[in-house]
């Protein structure tokens, strides 16, 4: 799987919707300009409307997203062992030391979610 279909799957088992790229103008009031940006972009889960649409964690960077992103599994018995054999896996030496793109590919495995490319 490329890094993009990565993060679009993780977000969406974490339930955020409408996960797609976007490019967007925001008005910084305070420097009296207009920033451009584009990435990948969903609505949180805690909201429904369009309105609320930012950008999705940096999973495969960011520890702290993939804490959050366990936090789906964490509490179900059979798929946080899944979950642990296959980050067993991708980082051998050590499971503590696993990085956040190595959490990311066990996570989408347990989930399901991850494709091999073509």
């Amino acid at each position: 799987m490329n890094k993009e279909a990565q993060q679009i799957a993780i977000a969406e088992a974490c339930d955020w919707k409408d996960v797609k790229y976007t490019y967007h103008e925001e008005v910084d009031i305070e420097n009296r300009s207009i920033v451009h940006w584009s990435g990948l972009t969903g609505i949180p889960p805690e909201f429904t409307h369009f309105k609320n649409r930012v950008r999705i964690p940096d999973y495969l960077n960011d520890l702290n997203a993939m804490h959050e992103a366990e936090e789906n599994i964490r509490h179900d018995h059979d798929s946080w062992g899944k979950y642990l054999v296959f980050l067993s896996r991708s980082a051998p030496e050590c499971r503590v030391f696993s990085t956040a793109a190595q959490r990311a590919e066990a996570f989408l495995r347990t989930t399901g979610k991850w494709k091999e490319d073509a």
